[in-house]
């Protein structure tokens, strides 16, 4: 192929191109240079279609309206706002759809890695490869898919870290709770959920027991943890901690204070479908 010749005249648009590059002599006059100049108009619109049409695919351009259909290709859904979780703006969801890669295999934490000079010994380090709950060890949960919930203090705990788990659903599901390759989510304060007493709204009103979150908030963390788990792994259950003090089971012996006024926790079952009989 030869060079580009410097000294050719570009065009912005085919408006302009087709009359001057184009048009012979004896189609240059007044009506020739119009007639050239609508089919130039003609291919500007066809190739701002088709333009357009490529940078939809690009979190940066692609209109509002198309952000849901991008991020369910991405598996990442928007947060949506709601009384306890603020929500993310377009502007951070467009970045998270950008970052798609980094969402879904981001690098372990500081900290994290086995016999690095950084390594921490709250950091569990009976990971498994995949899913973002648990490869990167318990205290960094909070980066990944709750952190997008503004949730900051979210950790894990795998089945050989709780002893003495919650019974939950039935003796089937409580049985499958023990099994190794099974962990929980805990949500520790701070965070926005308040205790909700026995009494207060009524049925139907949206809300759900024990806490003030909401049906929809419930079910927006439980598909957080389904979508990024691991395959061969299963999660019993999100634990919600309000109050201060230590809950039994959490945490290393001499560290902190067990129970105490105030405190309780609302657990959210999840499981396998064939846990529920």
């Amino acid at each position: 192929m030869p060079p580009l010749n410097p000294s050719l005249q570009t065009f912005p648009t085919y408006e302009e191109l087709i009359p001057k590059a184009f048009a012979p002599p004896w189609l240059a006059g007044k009506y020739g240079t119009l007639w050239h100049r609508a089919i130039g108009q003609r291919f500007d619109i066809e190739w701002g279609l088709a333009r357009d049409a490529a940078k939809v695919g690009f979190p940066n351009f692609t209109p509002v309206d198309a952000l849901g259909p991008l991020g369910s290709e991405r598996m990442l859904e928007r947060i949506p706002e709601s009384p306890n979780i603020p929500g993310e703006t377009e502007l951070a969801y467009r970045n998270r759809l950008k970052n798609v890669w980094g969402a879904w295999g981001a690098p372990l934490p500081l900290g994290s890695a086995v016999g690095a000079p950084d390594a921490k010994p709250e950091v569990q380090h009976y990971a498994l490869p995949q899913g973002i709950w648990e490869k990167a060890g318990s205290p960094a949960a909070h980066r990944d898919s709750f952190g997008w919930c503004s949730l900051t203090n979210v950790h894990v705990f795998r089945q050989h870290e709780w002893t003495f788990p919650p019974y939950l659903v039935s003796d089937y599901f409580f049985a499958w709770e023990h099994k190794w390759a099974t962990f929980w989510v805990a949500i520790l304060p701070p965070h926005p959920f308040t205790l909700r007493l026995w009494g207060a709204g009524f049925w139907g009103d949206g809300g759900t027991w024990g806490s003030s979150a909401t049906v929809a908030e419930v079910a927006l963390l439980k598909r957080l943890v389904l979508t990024f788990k691991s395959q061969h792994s299963s999660c019993n259950g999100i634990v919600l901690v309000i109050g201060g003090a230590g809950i039994w089971g959490f945490g290393t012996w001499g560290v902190g204070v067990w129970g105490g006024a105030g405190t309780t926790t609302v657990v959210w079952p999840i499981g396998e479908p064939h846990w529920y009989p």
